[in-house]
């Protein structure tokens, strides 16, 4: 039997009151009758919104309970009573099972010679592999895969450059348990100018890019993956916002998490964030989001609100960056996530880069829980935020200029940055 959720019982219980005194004999003689029906039928309309909500928040629940369930089935079996099964003991009666071979993608001589084709021949969790140089290929990923560009002795790598699908980009991604990794994707543009080197769709899940160097094209990564969790790792994404895309370095709708480690968000153009996530959760660790040359807005832009953690990292603002605050948070009224609402900053470089600037702020938020900033060294900075936050500064470092902190001058370059974790 489903329960009201805690927070909807004062809103039951002050309808059900309101009811009641409406039922009383008092109370019918304070009220003509014509009123007493529009205050019944203003009061029923609300109790149906309220029943509507309830029901949403339930099926929100029981979606996302249902995704856990998968990918945990020793624990699902558990609940239900079963007993798990002994897959060392199938192993044994029929032999190891066997692992998918890998298929490869060349221009000429192997396996296949287009991408679309492999995927559609290969099985559920197989591996596709994709040769060395430079291919126009483009492919809709619609099943659990990993794709995986190969580089040569040289370490040129598979490079997907002039391809797109559906409008979308090179690597479109519709399925959960897919790991996309090796590729160089470079130069896509489209007509909506929202071409990315990967897009996730709403369809898809749980979701792994790894090792990618995606530039110059007119967005990075675009999408979200409704419940699932995105990870993004070693990558490298530079100048894109090209074309005068509608772009941004990264750009995340929603998803349950996002989380980028030891990654580069670089130069990004037409006044794009560095990063944008609709994430529940987002997470930065041991990477560089920058502005350099390019023509940025924020360096991360959590327009959600939810859960932001950023760690080990360096964020840059540069002189052609368009915004005055390094961070924002729930600056879409429209799209705000549900609590929790928190944020760490711990432990990282902020710099700002244009001292002429009138004001540069660490944060600007509209909705917010607890803001926690700590262990950070931050440059060049006026103020903590554009208005007063509910926030906790721990041990902040605050630096007037690069001379100060012990930094080389900016040059416009990676070389004028610290690395991520490196403390003074």
């Amino acid at each position: 039997m489903r329960s009201w959720p805690s927070r909807a019982l004062p809103s039951l219980i002050a309808l059900f009151l309101a009811y009641g005194a409406l039922e009383t004999p008092s109370a019918a003689a304070d009220q003509s009758g014509n009123s007493l029906a529009k205050e019944i039928e203003r009061l029923g309309a609300d109790l149906r919104k309220l029943r509507q909500n309830h029901d949403k928040a339930l099926q929100d629940i029981e979606k996302r309970l249902d995704r856990l369930k998968r990918r945990l089935p020793s624990e699902d079996q558990a609940i239900s009573g079963q007993e798990p099964k002994n897959l060392e003991a199938t192993a044994s009666e029929s032999g190891p099972l066997p692992s998918p071979q890998p298929a490869t993608v060349c221009g000429e001589g192997c396996e296949f010679t287009d991408l679309r084709a492999a995927i559609k021949a290969a099985e559920s969790g197989g591996v596709i592999t994709v040769a060395p140089g430079l291919h126009g290929f483009c492919g809709v990923v619609d099943k659990p895969l990993t794709l995986r560009g190969l580089k040569d002795e040289a370490g040129k790598r598979a490079h997907l450059a002039g391809g797109v699908c559906m409008g979308k980009g090179p690597l479109v991604l519709q399925s959960s348990d897919i790991v996309i990794e090796g590729f160089e994707i470079s130069n896509v543009a489209v007509s909506s100018r929202n071409g990315a080197c990967i897009r996730i769709d709403p369809q898809a899940g749980d979701i792994t890019i790894r090792d990618i160097y995606c530039h110059d094209s007119e967005t990075g990564i675009l999408g979200g993956s409704g419940d699932g969790k995105i990870v993004v790792e070693d990558s490298l994404f530079e100048r894109n916002g090209a074309n005068k895309g509608r772009a941004h370095g990264i750009y995340i709708g929603k998803a349950e998490s996002f989380e980028l480690r030891r990654s580069q968000v670089l130069s990004t153009k037409e006044k794009g964030h560095s990063l944008k996530s609709g994430a529940l959760t987002t997470i930065v660790e041991d990477s560089v989001l920058a502005a350099l040359d390019g023509e940025n807005s924020r360096a991360i832009d959590a327009y959600g609100g939810g859960k932001l953690e950023v760690r080990r990292s360096v964020i840059q603002q540069g002189k052609n960056s368009d915004n005055h605050d390094a961070i924002g948070i729930a600056l879409q009224p429209k799209n705000v996530n549900p609590e929790p609402h928190e944020t760490l900053v711990e432990d990282n470089w902020i710099i700002f880069d244009d001292l002429e600037r009138c004001c540069r702020w660490l944060f600007r938020a509209k909705q917010f829980g607890p803001v926690i900033a700590r262990d950070n060294q931050i440059v060049g900075m006026t103020d903590f935020a554009q208005s007063p936050l509910n926030t906790d500064m721990e041990r902040n470092r605050l630096l007037k200029n690069r001379r100060e902190a012990g930094l080389s001058a900016y040059d416009s370059t990676l070389g004028s940055l610290p690395s991520p974790g490196a403390r003074e």
